[in-house]
């Protein structure tokens, strides 16, 4: 058998492969219990042929993919051969696929590709998948656990929506046990913010109604709980609930991360003996759809214990869908941090493990974000998490100093990325750390919501930052951002050419639940197109190219997780997490990027999902 020659600057992964392949052919049947094993000793357990296999080990900023093969082998879920490559980007000639046929075995899983391209498996980087598991596949939890149950309230102006909270309050106590929770969520957004912000809607107005039942009011981003409620998370959750810059006790203001957004419904499955069971079906079910979209890892901040003891329940039985780094989102007060820890033991393998921590956020979502833009600063309703003598910034300075590697955190504006940078040189010079010491850490960022301003971007780099840019906010933010601050600071909204430019070490996330016409792809265009739903091209000037779109979600995003070894790029040695296309992304006309699908995502070299069409 004829090995490709390894590059002169050999990579671990590609010695690692080289000499899996030796010992391949050279492995002893002695000892085998069958025929079939005999015969399968040293071969490969899964070939795939006749593809266009990218395998996206160029890691520059160039346009270039890397290497392109025509047939990959897989043992023990690492590639141990790649074939009939023609060179970088595919130039040249090779021999298409017999070296990686000489390792079939009479067990080995041979998959014609029939000329469809391979890339590696995606790398979300900003995930919160817990949470779309509650919110997407629990819908049938009601029927087992009543208090699941959301109540969705009208009302076309504050006053109308006021007597229906109540209406419906007194409705839903009527029906339930003492101690029961009750949810609502209120669908005229405008109406309940008002009575949100105003003060009307509140622990006040709830408790006379429900007195004995811990009730939670969605409004858009922000939650009201009574004092049945407050008192309950408490319990669990500590005081940091209050100490949070949008814990409000007064007001029963919850934190929308990371206790308002699902915590509730997670509330109510952590009392039950049953709940386990179902957060563990849950968070499968919704890993096992992010799948079918090309999602092979990703990285995501958690603070509940529960979800944190389902997914390590899933990889305790060996069940995880895709492999998952994760960022421990601490609640900001230190007595009760380690009662929302949860188990963390044995949370260190390839399928799940620790990434960092996480603050979960450090400002609110846009317009309400840490800003210097002034019509955002004079906000009302805007708070900086990070601002001095604020428990956040108590905390993350402890995390800092400690070593701690910071990640999985929402930074939406420009001035708290300012505030965040600073603590992490500020809290690394007293705990006598260099700037390679600081740059090792490889800190991260996420969002580029409005941010980095173009003077920002030497000081990540500087620092060694890792930023996730999530692509949803060309489209999401962009018109808002044109509306209420004005044009010239539309570059500032997920900057990705300046960032490339600036060699900051750049990955994208998802950041929410997939649906058809919200794939992966149409992420993957926004950042080459920057054309929102509305027509619009935002920031044309921040476009990159398909490629260097790609390496966000892949090659580059590897670092992000700490994982860089491990996955990202399809090479000798490395984990064989890859995916089939429907067509060519790096070919078809631009306008149907979008419409990509993935036929086939394999994880660790077993196939986790095929559709029907492949």
């Amino acid at each position: 058998m004829s090995l490709m020659a390894i590059p002169r600057k050999a990579t671990v992964g590609a010695l690692m492969g080289l000499l899996a392949v030796m010992a391949l052919q050279g492995a002893s049947a002695a000892g085998s219990t069958s025929t079939i094993d005999s015969d399968q000793r040293g071969k490969a357990d899964l070939i795939i042929v006749n593809g266009k296999v990218v395998t996206m080990d160029d890691r520059t900023a160039s346009g270039g993919v890397g290497t392109v093969a025509t047939a990959m082998a897989v043992k023990d879920g690492r590639i141990v051969a790649l074939q009939g490559k023609g060179g970088r980007d595919g130039r040249g000639k090779g021999d298409a696929n017999s070296s990686v046929m000489a390792l079939k075995g009479p067990g080995t899983k041979v998959i014609n590709l029939k000329g469809r391209t391979v890339t590696p498996g995606i790398i979300d980087t900003h995930s919160h998948a817990h949470e779309y598991a509650v919110d997407n596949h629990g819908q049938d939890l009601v029927d087992t656990f009543p208090e699941m149950k959301v109540s969705a309230v009208e009302g076309s102006t504050p006053e109308e929506l006021l007597d229906n909270i109540k209406t419906t309050l007194e409705a839903r106590v009527s029906d339930a046990q003492p101690g029961d929770w009750i949810r609502m969520t209120l669908s005229n957004r405008n109406a309940g913010l008002q009575v949100y912000n105003d003060g009307r809607l509140s622990r006040e107005f709830l408790d006379p109604v429900a007195p004995d039942n811990p009730v939670h009011v969605n409004i858009a981003t922000s939650h009201i709980v009574n004092t049945a409620g407050w008192n309950e998370l408490e319990a669990l959750y500590g005081e940091g609930l209050g100490l949070h810059p949008e814990g409000d006790p007064e007001q029963g203001r919850l934190p929308h991360t990371p206790w308002g957004r699902a915590l509730p419904q997670l509330m109510i499955l952590n009392q039950d003996p049953r709940g386990l069971q179902e957060v563990t079906d849950l968070i499968e079910s919704e890993l096992r759809e992010d799948v079918t979209y090309g999602v092979t890892s990703m990285s995501s901040s958690l603070s509940e214990p529960l979800s944190i003891a389902a997914l390590q329940e899933l990889n305790r039985r060996g069940d995880m869908p895709l492999r998952l780094g994760w960022g421990h989102s601490t609640n900001p007060v230190s007595p009760s941090f380690y009662r929302s820890l949860g188990d963390i033991r044995n949370l260190d393998s390839n399928s799940l493990w620790n990434d960092g921590v996480s603050l979960a956020s450090v400002d609110k979502a846009y317009p309400r974000i840490c800003s210097t833009v002034p019509v955002l600063a004079d906000d009302p309703g805007a708070i900086c998490f990070l601002d001095k003598g604020s428990i956040m910034r108590e905390t993350l300075e402890s995390m800092i100093a400690s070593g701690y590697r910071f990640s999985n955190t929402h930074v939406a504006g420009d001035k708290a990325l300012d505030q965040l940078l600073d603590v992490i040189e500020e809290a690394s010079a007293r705990a006598g750390l260099s700037k390679e010491q600081i740059r090792a850490r490889a800190h991260t960022v996420d969002h580029c919501t409005l941010n980095p301003r173009p003077d920002q971007i030497p000081r990540l780099k500087d620092l060694g930052i890792i930023i996730s840019c999530e692509p949803k906010y060309i489209n999401d933010t962009s018109p808002q951002v044109k509306s209420t601050a004005g044009e010239e600071y539309l570059r500032w909204v997920v900057p990705a050419k300046s960032l490339i430019d600036g060699d900051v070490r750049l990955a994208s996330g998802v950041d929410y639940h997939f649906s058809s016409d919200r794939s992966v792809f149409w992420l993957l265009d926004l950042l080459v197109n920057r054309q929102a739903d509305d027509g619009t091209v935002y920031a044309p000037e921040e476009r990159i190219n398909r490629v260097q779109a790609l390496k966000t979600f892949t090659t580059w995003a590897s670092e992000y997780v700490q994982k860089e070894s491990e996955i990202g790029t399809l090479e000798e040695g490395k984990l064989a997490d890859f995916i089939v296309l429907d067509r060519d992304y790096f070919s078809i006309p631009e306008g149907d990027v979008p419409s990509v699908k993935v036929v086939m995502s394999v994880v660790g070299g077993k196939v986790s999902w095929q559709s029907k069409e492949f």
